[in-house]
């Protein structure tokens, strides 16, 4: 879930943990390396995978095979996640021992504290109380 600063929350399909990547997943580190990159929300879950690289298999004449980086990924202010991947502003661990969802409700907990923290900034401007 990413939390855009205005108040809306982005659900971003599944969470970017370890393991392989898609070109789903791909474009979801792109977009959490961009809010971060850009301050415009905060990012909550786990440190995402690492791979930032996109290689293609050859198979020669003789039988071995050759690999080739074909696409190497970059956040839009030229961060390489390669090796390293994002970590998030907040760190929330899923418990493997529960059916709670600690990401999400770190998310959703830390969007209505700040919901709440703006409206409560606001209601004491307009009675003159800040």
């Amino acid at each position: 879930v990413l939390k855009i600063e205005d108040g809306q929350t982005v659900e971003a399909g599944d969470p970017l943990t370890e393991g392989s990547m898609n070109p789903h997943d791909i474009l979801r580190i792109k977009g959490t390396g961009a809010v971060q990159d850009y301050g415009v929300g905060t990012v909550i879950g786990t440190q995402t995978y690492g791979k930032g690289i996109e290689q293609k298999s050859y198979t020669l004449s003789d039988g071995s095979v050759v690999k080739l980086t074909t696409t190497h990924y970059f956040t839009p202010k030229h961060r390489d996640i390669n090796g390293v991947g994002i970590t998030p502003d907040i760190v929330v661990e899923n418990q493997k021992d529960t059916d709670t969802d600690e990401p999400f409700e770190k998310a959703l907990g830390t969007v209505q504290s700040r919901i709440g923290d703006r409206s409560s900034s606001e209601n004491q401007e307009k009675t003159g109380d800040a």
